[in-house]
């Protein structure tokens, strides 16, 4: 049953980058190469995936999915779509930060809310900094900002 999940997967996965990549194939020129490599090594993953299927002992366990898992992936979906709602509102940074403490907290609530806040802020100073200040990519700011 996992060998053929795999496989039905890989053709899913090799069908979306091999439409992906013909839809960057539309792109200028400047701005089409990265793209492409990444939707060919996704490619190239698919057809390993699906090559690895073959190979697959029957004494690969199947993933189970508990309750409070479950829970936890309907949570994080309402929190990604409530997260892409917030970022024209109240600004791109602003929400990562919010998204990020978020979801760390849900997923690992062991953690200490303290180190949460500092690799939220960390990685908030590190976007705007390599995105906002050395390559001038435009973070939007929201109506609130």
């Amino acid at each position: 049953m996992m060998r053929l999940t795999d496989r039905i997967f890989a053709v899913g996965l090799f069908v979306l980058f091999l439409t992906a990549y013909y839809t960057a194939l539309s792109y200028p020129p400047a701005s089409a190469g990265y793209p492409k490599l990444l939707l060919n090594v996704g490619m190239v993953l698919s057809v390993g995936l699906f090559a690895r299927s073959f190979f697959v002992t029957s004494k690969d366990k199947a993933i189970t999915i508990t309750k409070h898992n479950f829970i936890n992936l309907l949570i994080s979906l309402v929190l990604m779509t409530l997260y892409v709602i917030a970022i024209p509102v109240i600004g791109y940074l602003v929400s990562t930060f919010a998204y990020m403490v978020t979801q760390m907290w849900i997923l690992n609530r062991k953690s200490k809310i303290s180190t949460i806040f500092l690799i939220a802020v960390v990685v908030i100073i590190m976007i705007y900094i390599v995105f906002g200040m050395l390559l001038n990519v435009f973070l939007p700011k929201g109506m609130l900002m």
